[in-house]
């Protein structure tokens, strides 16, 4: 299981302001990674530049090493590969049903088990179709619950952290846009940093 270090229970973490945000994601590493989306189709920008406070997630499979990054609000002019911006909303506390229906992303911030994660996952996608990914924290072993709309398909992805754990469904979401599925996650190394830190990258260490 992969693990920040300093990894604590979900209701320590920071939450987005009013439980709804605008997330842009970029590309901050690409080691031979295949994107589904051409560079000349992205525009630039960079979360370094920003003050909002960011998350980083490190990716390594066989042939591939990337590194995502997701930060509250729309995408700066910089250097950096944009692949997303997207709507997300915490299901757990927003009750608006306007808000949820506008939703790209629809996370939890209440663990569940892997039993009650996947009934939640069914049940919050099926009530809102615009939804393209919704996920949710496990209570037991940690890692998160998501399920992707386009087939379907619920997947256990190994990965925790205590750093804005709501941007973390966004950085799965630039996983899937750059043409990657949450069953390769699943058997993925993962690793997540704050994005405007020095961490280590993938093929470092």
């Amino acid at each position: 299981m992969a693990m920040d270090s300093g990894s604590a229970a979900w209701a320590d973490g920071p939450q987005p302001p009013s439980g709804r945000c605008l997330v842009s994601v970029e590309l901050g590493m690409d080691l031979g990674v295949e994107l589904a989306v051409t560079q000349r189709d992205m525009p630039t920008a960079s979360v370094a530049d920003r003050p909002a406070p960011a998350l980083s997630l490190a990716v390594r499979t066989p042939g591939r090493q990337v590194v995502f990054s997701a930060a509250p609000g729309a995408a700066l002019p910089g250097e950096h590969r944009v692949l997303d911006e997207h709507f997300v909303v915490d299901a757990d506390t927003h009750e608006a049903p306007k808000w949820r229906q506008l939703a790209d992303v629809l996370y939890g911030s209440r663990s569940r088990s892997a039993g009650d994660a996947s009934r939640w996952l069914l049940a919050v996608t099926a009530a809102h179709d615009t939804c393209r990914i919704a996920a949710v924290p496990l209570v037991r072993n940690g890692g998160w619950a998501v399920l992707d709309t386009t087939d379907r398909q619920i997947t256990f992805v190994p990965v925790t952290t205590s750093l804005r754990p709501w941007l973390l469904p966004s950085c799965l979401l630039g996983w899937l846009t750059a043409g990657g599925t949450l069953q390769e996650l699943a058997a993925a190394r993962l690793d997540c940093f704050p994005a405007e830190s020095d961490a280590p990258r993938p093929g470092e260490g």
